[in-house]
């Protein structure tokens, strides 16, 4: 929740967690039934950049207890799973090939693939073999053909990073810190979604109008204090299944309106 003291606003897990949730369902409302509205898309740009800070958030947390590594990764790998048939059905609205089931994957691959990268990082404490980790990440989420690919693994390892170090480094250079990660974020995004060779036409394409969106979201991240905040089995509950309960609520609709 915010907190105010010290004549500061602060944010914990549990605002982000709310935050994630309710862009990411604007998101999708709008890809789904709005005709890719562009404010509601662009306020969707917040979801994937709060999960990928949650996600490294949690594995610094967790990282010393090798028990709760392993039960969160088998958790992700469940949604995973859970996940892939509503998305599936709300990106292509059929599922009537193979190829249209491994055309794409759900983002909880990319997040399972930056859990484990974060992981080896932490193991190896290596720089050179923690380059070489990231790299065989970047290949592995491209051939899976996840959401946010490489960017999102690149986000992802920037955030552990960051979450490492920002308690020890000034609010203005958090700051300097979280925008140079979004920069870095959506120059990978944009050149994994266009070819070198069209990379100039590219940008006056539409794709590029949402990228403002996303230097929005460090604002957010420089006012989180490191606390858990709320806490409610409930509301754990629903955060953790909301994502493939949600995509198979949307994804069936769309199904069934083009069936019908």
């Amino acid at each position: 929740m915010i907190e105010i003291y010290k004549n500061k606003f602060e944010v914990d897990v549990f605002l982000l967690q709310i935050i994630a949730l309710a862009t990411m369902l604007i998101d999708h409302i709008a890809l789904a039934f709005f005709n890719d509205n562009f404010w509601m898309r662009g306020i969707g740009r917040f979801a994937f950049v709060i999960y990928a800070f949650l996600i490294a958030q949690t594995f610094i947390c967790i990282k010393n207890n090798e028990s709760k590594i392993t039960k969160h990764l088998k958790f992700y790998m469940l949604l995973a799973i859970l996940s892939e048939l509503g998305y599936d059905l709300m990106m292509q609205h059929k599922l009537d090939t193979w190829e249209v089931i491994f055309l794409n994957q759900n983002v909880m691959i990319t997040l399972i693939i930056g859990f484990l990268t974060l992981y080896l990082i932490n193991e190896l404490q290596n720089k050179l073999y923690s380059i070489l980790v990231i790299i065989c990440s970047f290949y592995l989420v491209y051939f899976a053909k996840s959401d946010y690919g490489i960017s999102g693994i690149l986000l992802i390892v920037c955030f552990y990073y960051y979450l490492n170090s920002y308690t020890k480094i000034s609010a203005l250079k958090r700051l300097f810190f979280l925008i140079s990660i979004m920069f870095s974020f959506v120059i990978f995004y944009h050149l994994t979604i266009f070819n070198i060779s069209d990379l100039i036409a590219s940008f006056a394409l539409y794709e590029i109008t949402y990228y403002p969106f996303y230097f929005l979201a460090p604002f957010l991240l420089i006012l989180y204090n490191g606390k858990l905040g709320y806490k409610n089995l409930y509301f754990k509950n629903l955060y953790r299944y909301f994502y493939p309960a949600h995509l198979f609520i949307i994804g069936l609709i769309l199904f069934i309106y083009d069936k019908f």
